[in-house]
């Protein structure tokens, strides 16, 4: 499909929604037209939606505080960003209504955003069954699927687990296939984004939840990597701040 009155914001924005599937207003005026003018953008925004570049979702009643705008790549902006030879067709119907989980796909992409603001940091992002097999055999057991990866100056990958709250069956499972992917990991180099090294990164909407899983987690074995443990307005905040982490070395002592 031709591009026709698009900017290079437009395009960065629209590469942004086919990568994070949902984004919300505050991280569109933030990252993606940060040196326009407020008027200027929603210019942009309604331009977008009339053409079906994109697609909006309002939830909640104005001005309440539950109050929410949500964009989502629309039919024209697919095609926009598809190769020119690509097969690959855009799902309307399944477009056109927004998931539950879509909060979910928001603070997953403002972590991730967060990090990216750093020097020496680039992100990538998990999408649908997106997912690293690891063993000779492409198995349940031998495969992990984080929410997206944060890797630091090329040497280290946080894997992110977003407001993960695993049952203990779950959650040992969870950590045995890290636990053995640690292991296949300083044999072959990720397959995603080179790093020598990886540790998790879980991600919690509230303090209470985040305490309440790392304590959990002392029952687990942990095999050569680092468990950090966060709040999620935390990490938004200030992701290079140590002391806002509770972090897990195995047999290591919590801090």
């Amino acid at each position: 499909m031709a591009i026709k009155n698009l900017t290079h914001n437009d395009l960065i924005f629209l590469a942004a929604l086919q990568k994070f599937q949902y984004l919300d207003k505050e991280i569109v005026y933030k990252f993606y037209y940060r040196n326009l003018k407020p008027g200027t953008i929603k210019n942009r925004i309604e331009f977008l939606l009339s053409k079906h570049y994109i697609q909006r979702f309002l939830i909640g009643k104005k001005g309440a505080p539950d109050y929410r705008v949500i964009y989502a790549i629309h039919e024209n902006g697919f095609y926009v960003l598809q190769p020119v030879d690509s097969k690959e067709r855009f799902d309307i119907e399944s477009a056109m209504h927004l998931k539950s989980s879509y909060m979910h796909y928001v603070n997953t992409a403002k972590i991730l955003l967060a990090y990216n603001e750093l020097p020496g940091t680039d992100i990538y992002v998990e999408k649908g069954e997106a997912h690293h097999f690891f063993g000779k055999e492409k198995e349940y057991n031998d495969v992990i699927r984080p929410d997206g990866g944060i890797l630091i100056k090329k040497q280290v990958c946080l894997f992110l687990e977003y407001e993960n709250e695993q049952k203990r069956r779950s959650l040992a499972n969870k950590l045995e296939r890290y636990n053995k992917y640690a292991v296949f990991n300083k044999i072959v180099e990720h397959p995603v984004i080179e790093a020598s090294q990886f540790e998790l990164l879980f991600v919690f909407n509230t303090k209470r939840k985040m305490d309440s899983f790392m304590d959990d987690l002392q029952k687990y074995p942990v095999k050569g990597y680092r468990i950090r443990g966060g709040v999620l307005a935390d990490v938004l905040n200030n992701p290079v701040d140590g002391q806002i982490f509770r972090t897990y070395n195995g047999g290591m002592k919590d801090v």
